[in-house]
């Protein structure tokens, strides 16, 4: 702990304690009760200063009240002992830091102690500076003489009754305190009390203290609306007394601007007040860094902590996102695109997966070309069971974000655990998919275009065996496959009567899409064809034996897996993948390509035959 010389507290409740009396007919027995218990001394460390203020255990004032009213008092002296050369400040107030009622004060004192009572005896109307004669059935203090009365303050506002600009000897300032009653026999007889507080701060220094420390003092924030963010607030205000949420204020921003942060807890187990809040909202409408001076305001001893709170908006990029569904257009475009190169493994490609300081230089000669590559978690629940998926996801040189393994969304096992599959529209909003979204069937999971034909089950995680699946980088044998009919692939929102156009759905995670088709002219950039045109120079169905390798080489990675049709797979040699344009009631066009053929704009075959998936980031 460090020690300070500035805001030493030491504080103590003058408490009610047990009160023995008798009630006689036409009297009244009022204890103002002022206590303290123990003289306690707060040292804050082997360098710091200390502050004690002591007082007599128990003041019981007892009279016999009259119909015109009885005048009684009675003193107390309290002393107070500091070794700081700066002196102290010593504060009286009641443990109320509020009213009760309109019509019940809170520093009044109430028939045996009860705020629920009804009977009470009321402060004074006097205050510190201008103390009067006391009213009936009411009570006060003075620290002159025992004429006069002023109201003991609430603790929200305590007064300072004496100071000291200097540290006092050892045996410390006295000061007499009077108090004094005056009842009439119009209020019931019994106990009446009060709880008091005298408290010394060991700093008559009335300027601001020094800077509080904020953890984390520093925010980084991708949205740009910041809520619901705590802080706190850590301040050289020593202190054994125990502070309620109420005791402190905590603004942020500037003066005339100031928004409160809400407090929740505010503790001093560490023998320094410390505060954690609730930031209020902040609405941010560009990218920058924004400061803003944090104040924690202890009122009752006229202190103030100030720091800097730094709030830094940034727009999420490609090296912060962590998941599939923080990707965006703007997300994508933050990553530079990468040359067409390829290679057989990525030893030759620097797989950029980290921010790297912003270094994208290359070799003159594009022998180690980079690319950006993340691996993405897909937040929905991949199988019924909680599963989560994660991707590979790299920038490829058509200038889009491409999920690089195939999509394994489990409709099949989501549909047996009780849940639904989670279909993202173009836009990337998000949608469940329900029986009626897909075809109908068993359990609406099967597609039944035929009587005779009872073909795939839509998202089926059980790949066929006794197939050979091909990669010109070798056998792919171990990859799970994942198929999916079309009406599956768009989360059920095409289905066999659509004869043209664009599909506004996938079960791809949100804000990605299936790739589109050069037919559709608006969203030419995400197709098969801008993929292959940015690779090999192809935007149109070609017979070709050399091309399929750059398809399965670093970094795109495809591969041939075939199609799932009549209960097995068939056509293995091929890689085969859904676009979402629809041709005709029967097809749609998609990506096939062999050893021998390139075909970005393939629509032969029927949709309800199953072919795996890949995803690209919509933009």
């Amino acid at each position: 702990m460090n020690a300070h010389k500035k805001g030493i507290l030491a504080t103590y409740s003058i408490f009610s304690g047990a009160f023995i009396f008798s009630i006689m007919a036409a009297s009244i027995f009022a204890p103002a009760n002022l206590s303290n218990a123990d003289v306690l001394i707060f040292d804050v460390s082997d360098e710091g200063y200390t502050a004690s203020v002591s007082a007599t255990s128990q003041l019981n004032l007892e009279l016999t009240s009259t119909p015109a009213g009885t005048l009684a008092t009675t003193n107390d002296t309290v002393n107070v002992v500091t070794n700081n050369p700066e002196g102290y400040k010593l504060y009286v107030s009641m443990d109320n830091a509020v009213d009760y009622a309109v019509d019940k004060p809170g520093n009044a004192l109430y028939k045996d102690g009860s705020s629920t009572s009804t009977s009470y005896i009321a402060p004074s109307t006097g205050t510190i500076s201008n103390p009067i004669a006391l009213g009936t059935n009411e009570w006060g203090f003075n620290t002159v003489d025992d004429s006069t009365f002023a109201a003991v303050p609430l603790k929200s506002n305590p007064e300072i009754i004496s100071t000291s600009d200097s540290a006092t000897t050892a045996e410390g300032d006295d000061l007499d305190i009077y108090y004094g009653v005056n009842v009439t026999s119009a209020l019931p007889s019994g106990y009446y009390s009060g709880v008091i507080n005298y408290s010394v701060l060991a700093d008559y220094s009335q300027e601001t203290a020094d800077s509080a420390g904020i953890y984390p003092n520093s925010i980084t924030t991708e949205t740009p609306t910041l809520q619901s963010t705590d802080i706190t607030i850590s301040t050289n205000f020593y202190t054994n007394r125990t502070f309620e949420n109420t005791d402190i204020t905590v603004t942020v921003g500037e003066s005339g601007q100031e928004q409160t942060c809400t407090i929740k807890e505010v503790s001093t187990s560490e023998g320094h007040l410390e505060a954690r809040c609730t930031l209020p909202s902040f609405t941010y409408n560009a990218e920058g860094t924004y400061t803003y001076p944090v104040t924690l305001s202890i009122p009752e001893y006229n202190k103030t902590y100030t720091n800097t709170l730094t709030i830094k908006y940034e727009l999420p990029n490609f090296w912060t996102i962590t998941t599939m569904q923080q990707m965006t257009p703007a997300v994508c475009a933050t990553v530079y695109t990468p040359t067409n190169a390829v290679s057989t493994t990525n030893t030759n490609i620097i797989t950029l997966e980290r921010y790297n300081n912003g270094d994208y230089t290359v070799t003159s000669d594009n022998s180690s070309p980079l690319v950006p590559e993340r691996t993405l978690l897909d937040d929905r629940d991949a199988d019924g069971t909680g599963t989560k998926k994660s991707y590979k996801v790299r920038k490829l040189a058509d200038g889009n974000c491409w999920m690089v393994e195939n999509l394994a969304y489990d409709l099949e096992s989501l549909y047996n655990n009780g849940k639904r599959g989670i279909g993202s529209r173009n836009d990337g909003s998000t949608f469940e998919m329900t029986d009626a979204n897909l075809a109908t069937g068993v359990a609406g999971y099967y597609s039944t275009v035929w009587s005779d034909y009872n073909y795939v089950i839509n998202g089926n995680t059980k790949p066929l065996t006794n197939v050979t699946r091909y990669s010109y980088l070798g056998d792919v044998t171990d990859q799970t496959e994942y198929y999916y009919n079309w009406t599956g692939a768009t989360a059920g929102q095409g289905s066999q009567t659509n004869t043209s156009g664009t599909i506004d759905g996938s079960i791809c995670p949100a804000g990605w899409r299936l790739p589109t088709n050069y037919t559709d002219t608006t969203n030419q950039n995400i197709s098969w064809s801008a993929l292959t045109n940015a690779y090999l120079g192809i935007t149109a169905n070609t017979s070709t034996a050399t091309g399929y390798q750059t398809l399965e080489q670093y970094p795109i990675n495809l591969y041939r897996v075939g199609r799932a049709r009549f209960g097995s797979l068939s056509d293995a040699d091929f890689g085969i993948y859904w676009s979402s344009v629809t041709s005709n009631a029967n097809a749609s066009y998609y990506l096939s390509y062999s050893t021998s053929v390139i075909y970005p704009q393939y629509n032969y075959d029927y949709k309800y035959i199953g072919f795996p998936i890949r995803c690209v980031a919509t933009r």
